[in-house]
């Protein structure tokens, strides 16, 4: 009778409190698509925005607080002073995966408040939609896209933004 080789069980390890770098960036590639397909296939309803700003944004700003508390120290306040010292703060995986969510967590928001006003002005959805595109993958790109539609619809530029 063959004799087996025993079995070896190997364990892999990954201490996201450690290294939160080497995993959460990989959540990048699903934001940029169920995100925007979610936005985007929603026109203008309330319960989408509550669940954006009551849920996704929420646990991103848990997110990120946990991420700057665990690596974030009250010397490092003047080096947003410069562009190298932010570069210098960024070379800290944990500091740059914070940085990474806060964009996703004002990038959401931004994005949900220019379909809010956007249902104000009467803009149509399918309009919207590159600017949302644009808000999720270039940030202020796709707000200044929506806030010259919104100009050329209302002839306003300083429209009621926040009524």
């Amino acid at each position: 009778m063959r004799q087996q080789a025993p079995i070896q069980l190997t364990t892999i390890h990954i201490n996201i409190f450690y290294d939160p770098g080497f995993y959460l960036p990989n959540l990048q590639h699903y934001r940029h698509n169920w995100m925007v397909i979610f936005i985007i296939a929603s026109p203008f309803t309330l319960e989408v925005d509550k669940f954006l700003i009551g849920v996704i944004i929420t646990l991103l700003a848990i997110v990120y607080a946990w991420l700057i508390a665990s690596s974030f120290n009250p010397g490092n306040m003047k080096s947003f002073g410069s562009l190298d010292g932010v570069m210098k703060l960024f070379q800290n995986k944990t500091l740059l995966t914070a940085g990474w969510v806060h964009y996703l967590a004002f990038d959401l928001m931004v994005g949900t408040w220019i379909k809010r006003n956007s249902v104000k002005y009467g803009i149509n959805h399918w309009l919207l939609s590159p600017c949302l595109f644009f808000t999720f993958m270039l940030g202020p790109v796709g707000l200044l896209v929506f806030l010259l539609i919104r100009f050329v619809k209302t002839r306003n530029y300083f429209s009621a933004n926040y009524h």
